[in-house]
């Protein structure tokens, strides 16, 4: 009798992301950045990325950052994630998107604005693009790992212990 495979994984690293029409597990560990997931309903497609920056236009590295256009910053992350999930046949009408992370992970960041603008920012876009949110798990105290079914659309979250933290 052969025994059924497990499912494929593909890991999403920081600044990367990942779309798909096939039955797997996208997957991603989240502490101060965030990631968001799209899936569409009908279709059964999906993607995530992870997003270290929002991307804002206000540095000295301007230039070099739209030369790039780097996947950790949200402003080309999210588009491409968009743009490659409609292009495997995709309906924006049909998407359901998920917003992680943004954690608070040591007591040194909590003080950093970088996850309530990161968080803002991927909310902004998908309000911008006409993508409905149906989940956000933000502003955490602890890291999580993500893990996204792509054959509906499901997402299991994990709660990082924070070894950091001073108690």
């Amino acid at each position: 009798m052969n025994k059924p495979s497990a499912p494929h994984i593909q890991i999403v690293p920081i600044g990367g992301l990942f779309v798909t029409d096939k039955d797997m597990i996208i997957q991603t560990v989240l502490g101060s950045c965030v990631a968001t997931t799209l899936f569409d309903v009908e279709r059964k497609i999906a993607g995530m990325n992870h997003i270290l920056l929002p991307g804002t236009f206000h540095n000295k590295n301007v230039d070099k950052m739209l030369d790039e256009k780097d996947l950790k910053y949200g402003i080309f992350s999210m588009e491409k994630l968009i743009s490659g999930i409609l292009n495997l046949g995709a309906r924006k009408e049909s998407l359901e998107a998920r917003i992680y992370g943004g954690s608070f992970v040591n007591n040194f960041n909590q003080f950093l604005e970088i996850q309530k603008n990161n968080v803002e920012f991927v909310k902004e876009f998908l309000k911008m693009s006409k993508i409905k949110i149906v989940e956000e798990i933000t502003m955490q105290n602890e890291a999580l790992k993500i893990l996204l079914w792509t054959s509906n659309g499901k997402v299991e979250i994990s709660r990082l212990p924070n070894i950091n933290k001073n108690e």
